[in-house]
This record gives C-alpha cells, structure tokens and sequence, in this order.
C-alpha cells in the first residue's frame, strides 16, 4: 500500500488505522507516487503532495494505472479534529 501527502498528521492517523502488518510505502511528491505505485496494491492520498494537487494525481494515476485503487482522504474540518463534533 502506498501513503501519500504532505501532511504528517494525517499520515500518521491514517497508519495508525492500519493492520500492524501493513506493508506500506509512504511518498511525498509526483515522482515518488508514480516510482512506487505500479508495485502497490492501493494508493491513499491524505491531501496534496508538495508538487501536485490530490485532484490532479487521482486523475494521472487512472491514466497509468486504471486499475489501481485509489482513495482520497481530505483533512477533517477543524472542529471535529479537535474532538468538538
């Protein structure tokens, strides 16, 4: 699987949400995500890369790899962040 975004934080939650034997790759611009997408399972934006918007990868990666899996999480709002929802 692969991990993909600048925001740590994000990153990080999402990890955590994982099994413990997940074997995972993280990436944080255009020409890691494209070096180690075609030997990942799944692809997990957590928001922009530093050089790419997520819309813009989404749709490079259906291109290269239609049959790849790929999910875009957005950072939550920051109320509920916080534990105020």
């Amino acid at each position: 699987m692969l991990l993909a975004g600048t925001n740590a934080w994000l990153r990080t939650e999402l990890r955590a949400t994982l099994p413990p034997r997940t074997v995972l790759a993280e990436a944080s611009n255009v020409a890691e995500v494209l070096e180690h997408a075609r030997s990942s399972r799944m692809v997990i934006l957590a928001g922009n890369l530093d050089d790419a918007d997520a819309a813009s990868l989404v749709h490079l990666l259906g291109q290269r790899h239609p049959q790849l899996p790929v999910v875009c999480i957005d950072e939550p709002m920051p109320a509920v962040a916080a534990g105020h929802a």
